[in-house]
């Protein structure tokens, strides 16, 4: 009792008074672990000049671009009533310097308006609402991106002394979309025939057949539906009185006939995601215009895939700075480098004098369309790795005279096409006999008929296109512009995804993800600019040497002169996985 009296006594005593200490006279508040000072706000930016240029000059980089004639009404905070408008300028220079440093999210807008000298040096004392961004940017930015984009970029480009015509290196990136990765929709066309041919065989059972004219697929089961109906009224059983449920037998032809009902819904429904899927192989519920993309990571696990939402962001980039951009929703690289260009000729008057891209963007097409405008090409080809290295060598060249001549050297003359052909361009070229060659196993592995000779099937136009990119390639300035591709624009998607942390979009639906990928990239070059303006130097980047050599391919390799290719390096997991099921077997 004595010790509960102890611990009674000890839990009673009283709290002890604090002090009053009296406000200090100094302008600062000093806490535990930091300090506030009070000058922050009475004074922005007072003792930091470096900031106050940087905040003119971004303002006389708006004037001079001349975007204060697209988004001129003012910006009212709640509806059409009440107090005046925002000044659609200062909102705009708020969002795109806070793209420019930190992302745009609305709320850290909101928030740097409020809170952030640099913003406060040119915001009013009651900014606008995160809402009121919102409107603002969908109503005034949205419907004018591009031409916004274009304008600032150039006159960033005259500030710097860049020419937007010069060379351009290209290079596209996935960014995941903002939707439900579990709400994906693949394009149903298989389903769809499936549904028809089902249909048919079913009502052909009970002697009901749909009229050859009839084409449509949707068509052609509302007609055996219809035909279905009438033979079922003929036998005396009234549609409108059938009934589907537990418990509930019907006749074959009833079931037949609300079967046929049933796969007319379907079919409408297939059709409707195909129009909506278009070219694409899929779409998503939540953002409709996203497609299934393989992403190295993803917002819900971190693992990537190919049922991903995105999209597939491609840019053109010159001196560290990005020139035009392009918003995609196809998964592969190849089809966009067109458009990216157009979009590029659109924003300044005319295409790049060169371009430089990965072997994602090598084909025909590509190679045809730049050989039609006048473009430089240093496109890389899909087989570049392999044919450079030594590894994996074409099967064919032209030769001094522009006849083909095979790997071993030997001419092959033109023949009568043997079979179908691949295209209209392809034309056909044999090796009458293959004796003696050490390339004989190696060139006719992928061969179905093993003969004396060999056939090729090519496209001169496309061979002639793909040599002279390789000749740009390897000479002195073709190693220099794919060494300062893999620094600019492959640097440009580095600094956005890791170090500005910007892997997902904000809002969804096509346009608006081009708008919110126009302001970030917008706000990288901005932040070149800034930085020009205190260094007064534009960005260095790798310049080949004088005097160097142009590069040369590699020897072919052993194994291939022994008839086969060398297997490529398997992964960890890879090789545990093979041996595990090796175990197994035995």
């Amino acid at each position: 009792m004595a010790k509960y009296d102890k611990i009674k006594k000890h839990r009673m005593r009283p709290v002890p008074k604090l002090r009053k200490k009296p406000f200090p006279e100094k302008e600062l508040f000093t806490m535990a672990n930091f300090t506030i000072s009070y000058r922050l706000f009475i004074d922005p930016l007072g003792n930091e000049p470096e900031e106050r240029r940087k905040i003119h000059s971004f303002f006389d980089l708006l004037a001079a671009s001349g975007i204060g004639s697209l988004i001129d009404p003012p910006v009212k905070q709640t509806g059409t009533a009440g107090r005046l408008g925002y000044d659609p300028g200062r909102m705009f220079a708020a969002a795109l310097l806070a793209f420019s440093i930190d992302g745009g999210r609305l709320r850290d807008i909101e928030s740097r308006c409020r809170f952030d000298a640099r913003f406060a040096y040119f915001m009013t004392p009651d900014p606008p609402s995160y809402a009121t961004f919102c409107r603002f940017l969908n109503q005034y930015v949205l419907p004018h991106s591009e031409e916004i984009f274009s304008r600032i970029t150039s006159a960033i480009c005259r500030k710097m002394g860049i020419d937007p015509r010069s060379d351009a290196f290209v290079d596209g990136t996935k960014i995941e979309a903002n939707a439900n990765k579990y709400k994906f929709v693949w394009k149903p066309a298989r389903k769809m025939e499936e549904l028809l041919r089902k249909a048919e065989a079913e009502c052909a059972a009970f002697g009901v057949h749909a009229s050859d004219g009839n084409d449509g697929h949707v068509a052609r089961i509302t007609e055996l539906a219809g035909l279905m109906r009438l033979k079922l009224e003929a036998s005396g059983i009234d549609p409108s009185a059938l009934e589907r449920g537990r418990g509930i037998r019907n006749p074959p032809l009833a079931s037949a006939y609300m079967d046929c009902l049933s796969r007319v819904g379907k079919r409408t429904a297939y059709q409707e995601q195909c129009g909506i899927c278009g070219s694409r192989g899929s779409y998503y519920k939540t953002d409709r215009d996203a497609t299934a993309m393989c992403l190295k990571e993803d917002y819900y696990s971190g693992l990537g895939s190919n049922r991903h939402a995105g999209y597939n962001i491609q840019a053109a980039v010159s001196q560290g700075i990005v020139l035009s951009y392009y918003v995609s929703q196809d998964r592969s690289d190849y089809k966009t480098l067109p458009t990216l260009l157009e979009r590029h000729k659109s924003m300044y008057g005319s295409y790049p004098s060169a371009v430089c891209a990965d072997a994602g963007y090598g084909g025909s097409a590509n190679y045809s369309f730049l050989k039609a405008n006048g473009i430089r090409n240093f496109v890389k080809a899909n087989t570049w790795e392999g044919e450079i290295s030594g590894k994996r060598p074409a099967l064919c060249r032209f030769g001094s005279s522009g006849e083909i001549v095979c790997l071993y050297g030997k001419t092959a003359p033109e023949i009568a096409p043997p079979r179908h052909l691949r295209s209209a361009k392809t034309r056909f070229f044999a090796v009458k006999s293959c004796y003696g060659c050490v390339y004989k196993e190696y060139c006719k592995k992928a061969l179905k008929k093993k003969g004396k000779g060999r056939v090729f099937e090519i496209d001169p136009e496309y061979l002639s296109e793909k040599e002279e990119a390789y000749r740009n390639l390897l000479s002195a300035k073709g190693v220099e512009r794919r060494v300062n591709r893999s620094i600019q624009v492959e640097g440009a998607f580095g600094i956005l995804k890791q170090d500005r942390r910007y892997d997902r979009f904000r809002r969804r639906g096509q346009l608006k993800a081009s708008m919110e990928i126009m302001l970030t990239l917008l706000g990288r070059n901005v932040r070149k600019y800034l930085r020009f303006v205190v260094t007064g130097k534009n960005p260095e980047f790798w310049k080949a040497p004088d005097g160097l050599e142009p590069e040369r391919p590699h020897k072919i390799s052993r194994t291939v002169r022994n008839g086969g290719m060398k297997k490529p390096k398997r992964q960890p997991n890879e090789r545990a996985r093979k041996e595990h099921r090796r175990k197994r077997k035995h």
